[in-house]
């Protein structure tokens, strides 16, 4: 988990409160809900530490996806699910900070119906373009927006999530009119601008850095103070700028369900 950790994002292990641990706990497979499609960030590292804690712990440990809602169907699931310790859910900036603050009404509390139990990764997320797309940085990508209003798009993990409101964060700064398209994850949002069907996204950089590697991606900057791609010479070259001013760093931890 250590490169996980280096790597950014931020991934919190939530479990419910007032769970007990008994004694011969745990006595029967440990579920991780992940609220998000299979193959984006927290989904990652979930199926990065999962076999590790089966091993430990003695028992299966299950990577259940539930996605939708930005978020919330996962979370609602964990929220209801029986407070024995059995059943974790991995929460993230935009489930445990984002959506309180967006959504009036949601189905779960992120403190009263969670307990912490890790931060399991932080990282920034990466602003990354089709590579027909032609803007090779920032100051580019914000001429062409300029030059052609409304016409650039840019996919996000869901509404009200990290990544969207880092696009939303550039559209105001850099005073352009690019269209948000919302998906259910990072990893459909991923595939479609990999595919070239939206031109542009904030990701994290632990799901997108092999699509850059690869070249199906081309990354402008890093949305954070400094940069933070040295993995790669071409990940190097591609992501020395970062955004002006503002950062954009996505968090992700385990939790419990509390009562």
């Amino acid at each position: 988990m250590r490169g996980f950790r280096k790597a950014g994002w931020a991934l919190f292990v939530l479990v419910l409160h007032h769970t007990v641990a008994a004694q011969g706990f745990p006595e029967k497979p440990i579920r991780v809900i992940v609220p998000f499609p299979p193959g984006g960030g927290a989904d990652i590292v979930v199926r990065a530490f999962a076999p590790s804690m089966a091993e430990q712990l003695g028992k299966q440990v299950i990577v259940d996806n539930r996605p939708g809602g930005s978020g919330i169907i996962g979370m609602e699931l964990g929220a209801k699910a029986a407070p024995d310790g059995h059943t974790l859910v991995i929460g993230i900036t935009g489930t445990l900070a984002i959506n309180p603050t967006v959504f009036p009404k949601l189905p779960y509390d992120p403190i009263e119906s969670y307990a912490a139990i890790s931060l399991a990764a932080v990282g920034p997320n990466v602003l990354v373009v089709h590579p027909s797309l032609p803007a090779r940085n920032i100051r580019e990508l914000v001429a062409l927006a300029k030059q052609q209003p409304g016409s650039i798009s840019y996919a996000s993990s869901g509404t009200g999530g990290a990544p969207h409101l880092a696009g939303e964060l550039l559209k105001y700064m850099a005073k352009i009119d690019i269209v948000h398209i919302p998906y259910k994850g990072a990893a459909p949002a991923t595939v479609d601008v990999v595919g070239g069907h939206v031109q542009m996204m904030f990701a994290g950089l632990g799901a997108a850095l092999p699509h850059i590697k690869s070249g199906k991606l081309r990354a402008l900057g890093v949305a954070g103070p400094r940069p933070s791609c040295r993995r790669s010479r071409r990940s190097r070259n591609t992501c020395r700028g970062s955004t002006p001013k503002r950062g954009s760093e996505c968090w992700r931890r385990t939790v419990r369900r509390t009562r």
